[in-house]
């Protein structure tokens, strides 16, 4: 279930009727998950500074299960500054953003953690069968049964 937790000192009112719609499919698009599993959760009028200033600053954190790593999270990271600053007019300068990879056991939902969640949905892998009456006598017992 990945989640984006945006928290700013933008009022309410900055906030496009349509944020968390074209946000949710962002973040699902990013990450390449259905955007039925997707939260995003918006935190307006806080008190917020960065560097002292109250102009207009964020704070977003992006989490995920297997998504986040160094490689994907530059891509991550331009894409969310730029609908940041599009929607909701906080300047790159004065916008944060955290990436967390979390682990499927330390995220719950539906009364159980992802871990189980997770092994419940895995595919049941088959086992390869073992040579055949025409290869008795050969090596196919010493074949890997890993794929």
């Amino acid at each position: 279930m990945p989640m984006l937790r945006i928290e700013t000192n933008q009022t309410r009112c900055h906030v496009p009727k349509d944020f968390h719609k074209t946000t949710t499919e962002l973040v699902a698009k990013l990450l390449e998950k259905p955007a039925e599993r997707c939260c995003v959760t918006v935190v307006t009028d806080l008190n917020m500074s960065r560097g002292g200033s109250t102009e207009p600053c964020g704070f977003a954190q992006l989490m995920s299960i297997g998504q986040i790593d160094e490689e994907r999270n530059k891509r991550y990271v331009a894409a969310l500054t730029l609908h940041l600053e599009k929607f909701l007019g906080i300047s790159r300068k004065r916008l944060l953003i955290r990436l967390v990879d979390e682990k499927p056991e330390n995220l719950g939902n539906c009364g159980t953690t992802y871990k189980e969640l997770l092994q419940e949905y895995k595919p049941k892998k088959k086992k390869k069968q073992r040579g055949s009456s025409s290869e008795s006598g050969s090596d196919s017992d010493s074949d890997d049964d890993s794929d």
